[in-house]
């Protein structure tokens, strides 16, 4: 995948929610942030736009219709993405929260909080995206670099057993 790719895959951010107005006053606000956005309104929606395209970031309800917000973070981590999920709920608990973190949400926020808080954990999420793939990149190269010199060790043993 190259880099432009990555890039956008990792501005991408899928919204869950399923009050419609909510849904669009979300999407409008990560759009105007500069990120793609794909809104859906169901779990169900949301992993199929999981399975079938990448995100950096996925900001999602606790309250959906067909799954909780907690069960769907399951069902994207147990597809082996690496989607930061930003949990955003009006029904706040002490309980939901310690599930959500356990379960590998990236951040848990209340939606009467101030709209800025969700965009500052998305710019994060986003962040902290890029950084592993930097990350990735390096180990890569590092791992690439590592087996040519092995080759090259390889190529001169056999050269000087050819030679004898």
């Amino acid at each position: 995948m190259d880099e432009s790719t990555e890039r956008s895959r990792m501005q991408s951010v899928l919204v869950v929610e399923d009050v419609a107005n909510e849904l669009s006053v979300l999407c409008d606000l990560l759009s105007d942030e500069g990120f793609r956005v794909i809104g859906c309104r169901s779990a169900t929606e949301a992993l199929q736009h999981v399975r079938d395209e990448s995100f950096g970031v996925a900001v999602v309800d606790l309250s959906l219709p067909d799954l909780n917000g907690t069960q769907l973070l399951e069902e994207i981590k147990r597809l082996g993405k690496r989607v930061r999920v930003v949990i955003y709920t009006g029904d706040v608990s002490f309980d939901s929260a310690k599930a959500a973190i356990n379960l590998g949400a990236f951040a848990y926020v209340e939606k009467l909080s101030d709209p800025s808080e969700l965009l500052r954990h998305v710019h994060r999420a986003c962040r902290e995206h890029f950084d592993q793939y930097a990350q990735d990149l390096e180990q890569a190269i590092a791992e690439r670099e590592r087996a040519e010199a092995a080759l090259r060790r390889e190529q001169q043993l056999l050269k000087h057993l050819l030679e004898v």
